[in-house]
């Protein structure tokens, strides 16, 4: 869409600049969300296409971004001001466990990775 953008301003314009992404720029994540968090997005997995080299902290501000509960999800799961997971929150990353004490402005690995949303357990 920012390519029509451009393109609709440049040619009001007339000045021609090429923009050009390939699919190499791109890598698609996959999202999964259990129980509760399932119930707030209302759906249990939400697929995204994100620039390489972006952080798992950026592919969640992306959620927050795209999806209309995004942001409601994001306000749960992440302390805005640590910039890290809350303290009963885990994810995982492909096989990578993220709790709390770890950096999220890490990339993510690959693409078709899959992060995974837990929310709080608890049991007795």
């Amino acid at each position: 869409m920012l390519n029509k953008v451009l393109h609709a301003l440049t040619a009001f314009r007339g000045v021609e600049i090429a923009v050009e992404k390939t699919d190499s720029d791109k890598i698609t994540i996959k999202i999964r969300v259990f129980a509760n968090f399932r119930e707030i997005l209302g759906t249990n997995e939400v697929e995204l296409k994100l620039t390489r080299k972006k952080t798992i902290l950026e592919a969640l501000q992306a959620l927050n971004e795209v999806h209309p509960q995004g942001k409601q999800l994001y306000s749960i799961i992440i302390n805005k001001r640590k910039k890290r997971l809350q303290s009963n929150i885990r994810i995982m990353v492909n096989d990578t466990l993220y709790t709390e004490k770890d950096n999220l402005e890490v990339p993510i690995p690959e693409d078709n990775s899959v992060i995974a949303i837990f929310p709080p357990v608890g049991g007795g």
